[in-house]
């Protein structure tokens, strides 16, 4: 028996294509969405799509957030879309669909972000399975979740970018022309390469190590739980048999302020050391955000840039965790 919502979405899904396939210059069927409810990563679940095979097959559906700036290059949006909050349909996402936040500022464009903290409201010390699935709010302080953040990466090779902000208001960029993470039973373990950036290089250090938590201990540390000895949540990059927790940086610590420097490397505090000494002026603010290897913005954005990361190497493999072949890289299909 067809139930009424899946009937609705079957529905919308025709209308959506025979729009487009009428007149391909009306405006993209997947507008910024202005409701303050479709924020909540908590209380908004995947949705279903009543559709057979994959939606983005029709070309209707964008991916991530370049995609949407693609569709205004081919005419499909009569206006550069603004930053603000979109629905994506990832490949791996099954014929679903999430909300994210699209910075379409910086560099050209066509950012998804995948964390933002920027105050302290909202608690980042958590478990394994807040990670896994995501908490906070689109609009607002968010980590998008480890699950969606794999589609995002499995689909096409992704450039990261991270922007902090110290207590002293300093501003820098850390930046990774190949990132991805691993799966859950592979511990979401992470694959950066390629730095660039003023912030200094301290995630490098944490390359194929294990996402850890207090409730989940992948540090390898035989002596303690680095989650809960630094009061975070990280990939704390030591090797198995270990004595010392290995981390330079823990951007998912305590919320500090107050202070102009932290009371011990790490400490219980953000950090990403960006000056030598023990630990470095205090993480205030920070966003994470991912877009695709070599992408430089709109066609029509003067904003947009010649891409300075090289290609990579032979042996990259675009699930994090050993070398292998390239795997090829996605185009979207229309």
């Amino acid at each position: 028996m067809i139930t009424s919502s899946a009937l609705s979405a079957s529905l919308l899904f025709l209308l959506i294509r025979l729009t487009a396939a009428i007149d391909p210059s009306k405006p993209h069927p997947f507008p910024l969405i202005n409701s303050p409810n479709d924020g909540n990563i908590s209380d908004i679940p995947d949705r279903p799509v009543d559709l057979t095979g994959d939606p983005t097959s029709a070309g209707l559906a964008p991916r991530d957030c370049s995609e949407i700036l693609d569709d205004y290059d081919k005419g499909l949006r009569p206006e550069a879309p603004p930053s603000g909050t979109y629905r994506i349909f990832p490949v791996g996402c099954a014929g679903c669909y999430f909300n994210v936040y699209c910075d379409m500022q910086t560099e050209g464009g066509g950012w998804t972000i995948i964390e933002r903290r920027t105050g302290g409201d909202i608690d980042f010390y958590r478990g394994w399975d807040f990670y896994k699935m995501g908490f906070g709010r689109i609009t607002g302080d968010h980590f998008l979740g480890f699950e969606r953040i794999r589609m995002l990466t499995e689909q096409k090779m992704m450039e990261l970018q991270i922007w902090m902000r110290d207590i002293g208001e300093l501003e820098t960029i850390a930046g990774y022309g190949h990132f991805s993470v691993g799966n859950s039973s592979q511990g979401y373990a992470l694959r950066v390469e390629s730095y660039y950036g003023d912030a200094g290089d301290y995630l490098t250090a944490s390359n194929n190590g294990r996402f850890s938590t207090f409730d989940r201990d992948n540090d390898g540390v035989v002596s303690q739980n680095c989650a809960k000895y630094f009061h975070g949540a990280w990939w704390f990059g030591s090797t198995p048999g270990a004595v010392n927790c290995g981390s330079q940086s823990n951007l998912h610590g305590f919320y500090y302020l107050g202070r102009k420097e932290l009371p011990n490397f790490a400490g219980p505090g953000m950090s990403w050391r960006p000056v030598p000494g023990p630990g470095g002026p205090a993480v205030k603010e920070v966003v994470w955000k991912v877009r695709p290897m070599g992408y430089t913005g709109s066609l029509h954005d003067p904003r947009g840039f010649a891409a300075s990361v090289p290609p990579p190497p032979a042996t990259f493999n675009n699930n994090g965790i050993a070398p292998g072949p390239v795997p090829a890289v996605p185009t979207r299909l229309h």
